[in-house]
């Protein structure tokens, strides 16, 4: 017989339930072995802090290695990441080079069309972790490149993601309509930037952020950006958010924009285009109040 009391205790074990599922998600990290990666000299900038474009490439290497079997195991769908946002938790100094780094993996959330990540950098003798990615995935079906439902066998292996929250994405600024507000240059995406499919690698565009800062520096005689100085890439990153629009191939050209907040100075922000259209936002962090996740 159906009863207000039955009814409650119904209510009562499903709350109990998502809670278990939430904690599950919380706590359910698994290794990674990322190749024995190892920071390299080459790694660091001046002041001995690790480059933003690295820190990318490791937690690739992690997504990558953590579920090689279902990402590869079907023909009908492919991956993409559609954004990312990295944190550095740790200071990483030079006197760290010659120590293993292996990465965590965790499924925060799995919507109808795609997938919330965790991915954390662990140095191997210190356990001490580093640096913490929130990556979003889409599913896209290979024919019509439009995002599809997430096959079941993730839906099965990650059953507490279904009822988890949605990870909030950080929303980025618009680029200035102003010409004096901002720096134009273009890249060439090369061999050594995208993969097997001869797709642009997702840390190969922090890179290319990196590189236009550069070329602001070297090649713009009329500094138009107030508060970027040399010196802010001596700083230390202390995170990055990543937006990827579109995919670009090797040989495209890229037209990157960068311009600064002048309301927090410490921050860099981008946008690159193909021809028209907007294929990347990123944003840069190289504030010396370190931010948690």
């Amino acid at each position: 017989m159906f009863t207000i009391t039955s009814m409650l205790q119904r209510v009562q074990l499903k709350r109990a339930g998502l809670d278990m599922l939430t904690r599950m998600a919380s706590t359910n990290s698994t290794r990674v072995a990322i190749g024995g990666e190892k920071l390299r000299k080459e790694d660091f900038n001046e002041a001995g802090y690790v480059r933003p474009s690295r820190h990318a490439q490791l937690h690739e290497e992690v997504l990558k290695n953590s579920n090689r079997n279902l990402y590869f195991s079907r023909k009908q769908e492919c991956y993409f990441v559609r954004h990312q946002q990295g944190f550095v938790d740790e200071n990483i100094t030079t006197d760290m080079i010659s120590e293993p780094i292996y990465g965590t993996h965790s499924v925060k959330y799995i919507g109808t069309s795609s997938i919330v990540c965790r991915s954390k950098l662990i140095l191997e003798k210190q356990q001490k972790c580093i640096s913490t990615s929130n990556t979003q995935i889409i599913c896209v079906n290979v024919e019509s490149r439009r995002p599809c439902a997430i096959p079941k066998e993730w839906r099965d292996r990650y059953p507490y993601a279904a009822h988890a929250q949605k990870p909030h994405f950080t929303d980025l600024s618009k680029t200035p309509e102003s010409s004096d507000d901002i720096y134009n240059n273009k890249v060439i995406v090369g061999e050594e930037y995208v993969d097997g499919d001869k797709h642009t690698n997702e840390s190969s565009y922090i890179k290319f952020c990196i590189d236009v800062v550069q070329s602001y520096f070297t090649s713009n005689t009329d500094k138009i950006l107030t508060y970027v100085t040399p010196d802010i890439l001596k700083g230390q990153l202390r995170g990055y958010i990543a937006q990827y629009v579109s995919e670009t191939l090797k040989g495209d050209e890229l037209h990157y924009t960068m311009w600064q907040d002048f309301k927090q100075d410490h921050l860099l922000n981008f946008e690159a285009k193909k021809q028209e259209n907007v294929v990347f936002r990123g944003q840069l962090d190289f504030n010396s109040n370190p931010k948690t996740i």
